[in-house]
């Protein structure tokens, strides 16, 4: 698997360098972020450049190389944010949330969704209900209900 030297060997530096700051620029708060006329002046080139290198294989791989580096950077907060809300802390009263755990299991790979399909030769034979039946249906469903809240 290409390293991100590889990708970045594959791109002149003035490509390069827009790549990273469009990168940096993406993880940076929303109010601190730069212009793409500001990038385009920093690499000294236009924003249309940029916009066409965008379109480029070369340029879109190590755009998505430098993210991944940045998400890594990132992975002990989100794993010390996933044990906080484990644990349940004050702003979940106290009590661990049921997600964080199941989140915590799938990515620890003890935890897989299974989804089975069965298939039969035998056809189904279900009854088309007429919309006079159905609204009888649910008539009769109101009235039970109806009878619960009663009782």
């Amino acid at each position: 698997m290409p390293s991100l030297k590889d990708y970045e060997k594959a791109l002149d530096p003035t490509h390069a360098k827009a790549a990273r700051l469009l990168v940096e620029n993406q993880f940076r708060l929303k109010n601190e972020r730069q212009t793409m006329d500001e990038i385009a002046s920093e690499v000294g080139v236009s924003r249309q450049s940029i916009h066409n290198w965008q379109k480029n294989g070369d340029f879109i791989r190590y755009m998505d190389a430098l993210s991944e580096q940045q998400l890594a950077i990132h992975k002990p907060m989100v794993d010390s944010q996933l044990m906080k809300a484990i644990r349940g802390d004050a702003q979940n009263n106290g009590l661990p949330s049921m997600k964080a755990l199941e989140l915590f299991y799938k990515l620890s790979g003890r935890l897989a969704e299974r989804h089975e399909m069965f298939f039969s030769d035998k056809p189904t034979t279900r009854k088309a209900f007429t919309e006079e039946e159905y609204e009888a249906e649910l008539e009769k469903l109101a009235k039970l209900a109806q009878k619960k809240d009663e009782e």
